[in-house]
């Protein structure tokens, strides 16, 4: 068997070991609270960009809520124009060029945007929203008409917590996550092309709405799930052709149909007793949390090696149980002290520690952290998701001081951190000749009659 063969199958293996991850790392990034996908608004903040429904509002809202919200929306109008005033701005007059309260108008714009009304968020969540939908036809996200509840419309998530780190949830309290948040303005059918099919009459229902349709399969997440079991890690499994992902599970997960409920104060304890777990059950960890990836890491310090000339397929280490890095007198050892060594195919199929250490330390600090930087680490990985974590080589390490640290960091220890996402991506270009790999999970957006959005 030839060495790229010996080099794809290795590194798959490894990506696949490395994806069931259980560690935890210590700095991914919240599910809340500042800088959370929930906003800035306090530990369950509301929707992007801090945009929070103001819950006296909310309370205050019932069957002649219409009337009282109207009253609000006057009274933070009145309160924006006396700052402006205050602050020598003044009152415009509505007309072109000059702002106003009409279409385009900065103080519409102005009021539209402000915390304090939340009239379009209410108008959002008591509408019409398109489905999500798996690349093999299965519904994953979808709205219903509640006639009878407290509310005209519910979203509802008939797959559970298969695909909650992909749809997220939506809520009108507590906003809206993942695709839920990201594809928002489709599925409630706001985007231009979807606002000029509803103004020309093409969408004769008058319904604007969209669907969001995904790379994932429905079958192909459930065998991930059946694969990794009660395990806490995520599998990841990716199309090295095209960067499509094809499945992208964690456990531990969560319901999303139990937070996106029309009781705010039920949502709310839900939300509360999912944060309080250790395991971060609302983090999508396959791309939102970090971990240390051992052997896996393998792959990129050899590609390292061979692209700057330092080894090449003859290249041939001693067998050895342990080896003192410079600057150390701890000896750094293969898995359980076993004797390993050879050519470069052998200590790559062996996955040998000390031959990636010796290589990390030749390569030096530099081409090192450079290399890693070209391989996509300390920058968040490219994916159509909110709030990816960058996997990190820890680039401001003194690793010139720091020679034993250098060493781990070639076979995956130290203070190197990646997502699962990232080894799948790091095995792609292994599997597909080169190629560098966009990931993403929306296939397709369409209207609500099934058409290409933008057609």
């Amino acid at each position: 068997m030839n060495f790229p063969s010996l080099l794809l199958r290795a590194a798959l293996a490894a990506v696949f070991a490395a994806s069931v991850v259980v560690s935890q790392a210590p700095d991914g990034p919240p599910p809340f609270g500042p800088g959370g996908p929930g906003g800035p608004g306090g530990r369950f903040g509301g929707p992007p960009g801090g945009v929070q429904p103001d819950r006296k509002l909310l309370q205050q809202f019932d069957k002649d809520g219409d009337k009282k919200l109207d009253a609000l929306e006057r009274d933070a109008a009145r309160e924006f124009l006396s700052k402006e005033a205050a602050s020598g701005g003044g009152p415009q007059r509505r007309g072109p060029g000059r702002g106003g309260f009409g279409p385009g108008g900065p103080r519409r714009d102005d009021l539209l945007a402000d915390p304090r009304n939340d009239r379009q968020v209410v108008r959002d969540f008591d509408g019409p929203r398109g489905p999500i939908v798996t690349a093999d036809g299965v519904v994953v996200a979808e709205t219903v008409l509640t006639p009878d509840g407290p509310r005209t419309h519910q979203r509802r998530y008939p797959t559970g917590e298969l695909f909650a780190h992909l749809t997220g949830y939506y809520t009108l309290t507590y906003g809206a996550t993942q695709l839920e948040r990201t594809q928002h303005d489709v599925l409630v059918g706001r985007t231009p092309e979807q606002q000029v099919r509803w103004l020309t009459g093409l969408g004769r229902s008058g319904d604007a709405t969209g669907t969001v349709r995904l790379t994932v399969r429905a079958d192909l997440q459930q065998e991930a799930r059946d694969a990794l079991g009660d395990r806490e890690g995520s599998v990841v499994l990716l199309d090295v052709r095209t960067g499509a992902v094809l499945a992208l599970w964690s456990w531990p997960s969560y319901d999303p149909e139990l937070v996106a409920v029309p009781d705010a104060d039920e949502a709310g304890r839900v939300l509360e007793f999912l944060n309080a777990f250790d395991s971060k059950p609302l983090l999508a960890n396959s791309y939102q949390e970090r971990y240390m990836p051992g052997s896996a890491f393998k792959v990129i310090t050899t590609a390292l090696g061979l692209e700057a000339g330092v080894i090449d397929l003859a290249s041939t280490w001693p067998v050895a149980t342990e080896w003192i890095p410079p600057q150390s007198t701890r000896p750094i050892g293969n898995y359980r002290g076993t004797p390993c060594g050879g050519d470069l195919a052998e200590v790559f199929r062996r996955s040998c520690n000390i031959p990636f250490a010796q290589l990390s330390v030749q390569l030096g600090p530099e081409v090192m952290v450079d290399g890693t930087a070209r391989w996509g680490l300390d920058t968040a990985v490219p994916i159509d998701l909110p709030r990816p974590a960058a996997s990190t080589f820890a680039p401001d390490v003194d690793y010139a001081s720091n020679l034993p640290l250098l060493a781990l960091g070639g076979f995956g220890q130290g203070e190197v951190q990646v997502t699962p996402l990232h080894m799948a991506m790091v095995a792609g270009p292994v599997a597909n000749g080169g190629a560098k790999l966009t990931p993403h999970v929306a296939d397709a957006t369409h209207d609500h009659r099934g058409g290409p959005r933008d057609e």
